[in-house]
């Protein structure tokens, strides 16, 4: 991550550069759970789709949860709606399936919306 001319300041990394690590380091992280739990679709779509898809769906999806294995819910609607994904029905069906798969492992706090409450 190149750096910028203003990136210091008196000697302190400015709020701006702090900002664009933390982005950073979240991409990542997203980037990595997609890696993790969505390999079968990443080795489906190839090395040319599956950055993209990644790319594109967390800049359309941040995640709202405080719990990673829940980021990705919304990925079979974001497949089925966003061209070119959109073309293969298989995936978002098949992502659709593996999300009321893993549904049946996690915790029932999870699984539960409850206004004021932060989701996990």
């Amino acid at each position: 991550m190149p750096g910028e001319p203003d990136d210091v300041v008196d000697g302190r990394i400015s709020r701006k550069a702090r900002l664009r690590m933390y982005r950073h380091a979240y991409v990542a992280r997203l980037t990595e759970v997609l890696n993790d739990d969505h390999a079968v679709l990443g080795a489906y779509l190839g090395d040319e789709l599956w950055p993209r898809m990644r790319a594109s769906h967390i800049d359309a999806h941040p995640s709202g949860y405080c719990s990673l294995p829940n980021f990705g819910t919304s990925l079979p609607t974001y497949l089925a709606q966003v061209e070119p994904f959109s073309s293969y029905d298989e995936l978002a069906e098949f992502e659709r399936f593996l999300h009321r798969q893993s549904r049946s492992f996690q915790c029932g706090a999870c699984l539960v919306d409850q206004p004021g409450r932060a989701r996990c």
